[in-house]
């Protein structure tokens, strides 16, 4: 039955926001479409990062927890993993903006709200854009810390490009510690924190070596890579280039 475990992280984790998607206050089948067409792109990019870390032998799963069938050499259970993982985030986000922030403006916040006594708010942007650049420089050598946060880099750098897209970050900052608690669940599971081996292994030398729990500190930044990615698109299409 171990050979199900993966397989059934996926279905748990799509399952309950799949069913609640059809309430008729959340309404987030309405969302499929656009979240979709978003999804596709940014999948299609993390699977092929995924492919060639498995192939450099970055990371790789451990087959008494997969069932045995792949597409190249990802278990179809990853490959559906970057479609539970984002239908069931987005979906709490999108349950987060109906519920706690339905009394923000459309455009809710901009960039000049944080000015501080006059301050330039470019400033505290650089600020914020300098956490992933230093960490990046840092850890150049290893592979999987360099590539997270050169990505977060480049998404936050994104953001600041207008307000709409500044307004979904400061979402983002709302709702992302509240995706975390499935997220424990679910990458603590595959990363050896409920089970005897973990469902997924990392190379130690590629990734800075700190852990909360058994999940190494890199996936809370690749997880937020994605779904902001996906988030940044999806808001695109659904807007199109209003500010």
């Amino acid at each position: 039955m171990t050979h199900y475990c993966y397989l059934t992280v996926d279905v748990l984790t799509v399952l309950v926001p799949f069913i609640f998607s059809f309430h008729p206050r959340i309404k987030y089948y309405q969302k499929f479409l656009n979240h979709g067409l978003a999804a596709l792109p940014v999948a299609t990019f993390f699977l092929i990062w995924d492919y060639y870390f498995t192939k450099m032998g970055f990371w790789g799963f451990n087959p008494d927890y997969v069932l045995g069938s792949y597409l190249f050499n990802l278990p179809l259970e990853e490959v559906f993993f970057f479609i539970a993982i984002p239908f069931s985030s987005l979906f709490t986000i999108h349950c987060l903006r109906i519920y706690l922030i339905k009394k923000w403006p459309n455009r809710f916040l901009t960039p000049q709200t944080f000015q501080i006594e006059n301050s330039d708010p470019s400033k505290w942007i650089y600020l914020i854009l300098l956490f992933p650049a230093i960490i990046t420089v840092l850890f150049w050598q290893q592979n999987y810390t360099r590539y997270t946060f050169l990505l977060l880099f480049i998404l936050l750098f994104l953001s600041f490009r207008n307000n709409r897209n500044w307004n979904l970050l400061l979402l983002f900052a709302l709702g992302y510690p509240i995706v975390l608690i499935p997220f424990l669940l679910v990458n603590g599971t595959l990363t050896g924190t409920f089970t005897q081996a973990p469902v997924v292994w990392y190379n130690p030398q590629q990734m800075i070596g700190l852990r909360v729990l058994t999940i190494p500190i890199e996936d809370f930044f690749y997880g937020f890579d994605l779904l902001f990615g996906i988030a940044l698109l999806s808001e695109r299409l659904t807007y199109g280039k209003e500010t």
